[in-house]
C-alpha cells in the first residue's frame, strides 16, 4: 500500500509545484489587449503573454506573422528582417536584427520558425526558436542565444479570432536582467496592437493560406 501511496504523492506535489511555477501576472490591461508576466526556473529573464481578440480570419493574421521581410513593421524593437530559407509551405528560417542606442550593441537572431493548424479546433500555432548557428555571426553584433515564441490563434463566435503571444528571450551581452525586465512588457503589448491595425490592410485581408482552414460561421 505504502509503494503506491509514495509515488502519487510524489506526483501531486510535483504537480502543485509546476503550477506555482507557470502563475501568470498581469500586468498592463489597456485597449483590449492584456499583458502577463511569469518567472521561469531556468532563466533571469521573465516570460511574457499578451492576448487580444480582433474581428478577422485566420488567414490574414498567419499571412502577416510568416511574411518574414515584413516582419520589421510590427514586431517592436525589430528594425530589419528576412527570410533566410523556406523549408517548406509551414517552416522557414528567418534573420532579425534590432537595433539600439550607443553603447548598446545591436542584436540580431537567427530563428526557425513553425506553423500547424488543429484540423479539428481549427486552432493554428506557430512556434520559434533561436537557431543562432545558422548564420555567422556579425562584427559588433550581439547574436540573441535564446529565443522562444508561440503564436496562438483561436477562432471566436462571431468571425473573430484571439490572438495569444507568448515570448521569452535574453538578449545576451551585458544587459541587467532587472533592465531587462521592466521593459518586457511593452515588447508584446506595442506588437499586437501594431498587428491588429496591419491585418485589415493590404495585401493581408484578402490573403489565402494553403494550408489554413477557417472555421465555419457561429
Amino acid at each position: 500500500m505504502e509503494r503506491k501511496i509514495v509515488p502519487l504523492v510524489i506526483a501531486v506535489l510535483l504537480l502543485l509545484t509546476t503550477n506555482q511555477a507557470a502563475a501568470w501576472t498581469l500586468v498592463k490591461e489597456q485597449d483590449g489587449i492584456q499583458v502577463q508576466t511569469r518567472k521561469l526556473e531556468d532563466s533571469a529573464i521573465a516570460e511574457s503573454l499578451a492576448t487580444v481578440t480582433v474581428e478577422s480570419g485566420l488567414a490574414p493574421i498567419v499571412a502577416l506573422i510568416l511574411d518574414a521581410d515584413n516582419q520589421y513593421r510590427w514586431i517592436d524593437s525589430v528594425d530589419h528582417s528576412e527570410r533566410v530559407e523556406q523549408i517548406s509551405a509551414t517552416s522557414f528560417y528567418n534573420y532579425t536584427l534590432s537595433k539600439a542606442p550607443w553603447p548598446v550593441a545591436d542584436r540580431d537572431a537567427v530563428v526557425l520558425t513553425e506553423a500547424s493548424q488543429d484540423p479539428a479546433t481549427h486552432v493554428v500555432q506557430i512556434r520559434s526558436h533561436a537557431v543562432p548557428e545558422r548564420l555567422p555571426e556579425k562584427k559588433g553584433v550581439v547574436r540573441i542565444m535564446r529565443v522562444d515564441s508561440l503564436w496562438t490563434l483561436t477562432p471566436q463566435p462571431g468571425g473573430k479570432v484571439e490572438i495569444s503571444y507568448r515570448v521569452h528571450s535574453e538578449p545576451g551581452g551585458q544587459l541587467p536582467a532587472w533592465l531587462i525586465n521592466s521593459v518586457i512588457t511593452d515588447q508584446p503589448f506595442n506588437t499586437l496592437s501594431k498587428l491588429r491595425d496591419i491585418i485589415g490592410t493590404a495585401p493581408y485581408k484578402d490573403s489565402r493560406v494553403s494550408f489554413i482552414r477557417e472555421p465555419e460561421m457561429r
